[in-house]
């Protein structure tokens, strides 16, 4: 779906995003009044430069940033200038670019927005200063930090997002978050993998009038399908159980009725409501998944929780929507590195963790430039894309100047590819951060 405004329209709502910061100068956290005096490197012109790292070093950027601004500082004073500031101020404008650009997305059938959570490790230099980030794993540790993430499935946004150093992932409580905070429009469907499911997380959304759609692991489908159905089996059944803490005689012969929790797991049940009714519709059917050592295609029996009624979705439909979670798991290869998440320039959290922030921006800009015009349909086998990689280079070049308005919107028509159902490709993992020219 293409919009009307243009690349240069949403260049200068995110430069806006950015420039925000001078109308309150003294907004670090971190050493008081950092930004008060007039410098030649301001707190949004310090926030530009961050956005703009890439894989080369940080003093060959600072040149290039310069020349292309018409200013002057060195490498050092920008150095000491973003260790003045909380991440926080990037992560606060991020959001908010996040919910201006949200404002220009279609919605599923008009209705739902489609949200992917999921969370990907970013592997870090060490720094014996914060053992927080340390992940201690055999038969070699390693450093990372832990990228939560709730993001628009079509149309390829991040609406939310947490980094949780390794001793607090937590990605359950970030799951909870997303699903507290949200306020985008649209009614969301969270769409997770069997890691995020658990009753207290389903009971939330369930609560909120919010959809869920969610993997399950096969010890968990058991209770809740008919009795003596075979997991083996495919199925679309709805019904609903009361989920209770405590067991009794008359609700432990129920199993058709009753769902025991462990006491604490569900906040929604309390000593005056003991019983919380749990709707619920499980699919068991057969997806074509893949290896994730040689990424060959195997067909699997999968096991799928919703709330969604079959008046509206078909299992068909179903199946197609969690099949769609996977843009997640390529918006984390797009981050770290197309966007160069992985090529840090700092040992820092705080300052890895500003260019996550910034990261996130850019990727949110580059998704909603592409809607400035329609790729072109070459031939008749296949549908085309635009090429995200090549678009993302265009883009980047944009901000600072390098290309103009027509070259983005050639590239978003010409640059194509088509689009190939159930390909299957080895997943790219790494627990090293590249560090060659971070300095």
């Amino acid at each position: 779906m293409a919009h009307s405004k243009s690349p240069k329209f949403w260049r200068s709502c995110f430069y806006s995003t950015l420039d925000q910061f001078a109308s309150d100068p003294d907004r670090s956290l971190i050493q008081g009044e950092a930004f008060t005096r007039n410098r030649k490197i301001s707190l949004p012109l310090t926030a530009r430069l961050i956005a703009s790292l890439s894989s080369n070093s940080v003093r060959q950027q600072t040149l290039t940033f310069c020349k292309n601004n018409h200013t002057d500082f060195t490498e050092s004073a920008f150095c000491q200038a973003r260790q003045k500031f909380d991440h926080l101020i990037l992560k606060n404008a991020s959001l908010d670019f996040a919910h201006h650009v949200s404002c220009e997305s279609s919605l599923y059938k008009g209705k739902y927005r489609l949200i992917g959570i999921d969370g990907s490790c970013f592997p870090i230099l060490p720094n014996l200063e914060e053992p927080q980030n340390l992940v201690e794993r055999y038969p070699k540790s390693s450093w990372a930090l832990h990228f939560n993430a709730a993001f628009d499935l079509e149309n390829h946004y991040y609406l939310d997002y947490q980094v949780q150093s390794a001793v607090d992932k937590n990605e359950h409580g970030a799951a909870l978050e997303f699903v507290r905070q949200y306020d985008h429009a649209g009614v969301p469907i969270w769409i997770g993998d069997r890691l995020y499911f658990s009753y207290e997380l389903a009971s939330q959304i369930e609560n909120r009038g919010q959809k869920f759609l969610f993997r399950m692991k096969e010890r968990n489908c058991v209770s809740l399908l008919p009795a003596d159905h075979p997991l083996y089996q495919e199925i679309d059944f709805t019904s609903s159980r009361k989920l209770i803490h405590t067991q009794k005689a008359s609700t432990r012969n129920r199993p058709d009725q009753y769902k025991y929790v462990p006491k604490g797991s569900v906040s929604l049940i309390t000593p005056e409501h003991t019983e919380l009714v749990f709707p619920y519709r499980i699919i068991i059917a057969e997806i074509s998944t893949q290896n994730e050592e040689d990424g060959t295609p195997v067909k699997t029996m999968e096991y799928l929780l919703t709330n969604l009624s079959d008046d509206e979705f078909s299992t068909r439909e179903i199946k197609e929507l969690y099949h769609l979670r996977w843009n997640i798991e390529v918006s984390f290869r797009d981050l770290k590195y197309v966007l160069n998440g992985k090529q840090v320039h700092s040992r820092k959290q705080n300052l890895i963790e500003q260019e996550i922030n910034t990261a996130v921006i850019v990727y949110n800009l580059i998704s909603v430039i592409s809607k400035c015009a329609k790729p072109r349909q070459p031939g008749q086998k296949y549908r085309y894309q635009t090429n995200r990689k090549a678009l993302s280079s265009i883009v980047l070049q944009f901000l600072i100047g390098k290309a103009a308005q027509k070259e983005v919107i050639w590239t978003i028509q010409n640059v194509v590819v088509p689009i190939r159902k159930n390909r299957h490709f080895k997943r790219a993992k790494s627990s090293t951060a590249s560090t060659s020219t971070w300095k």
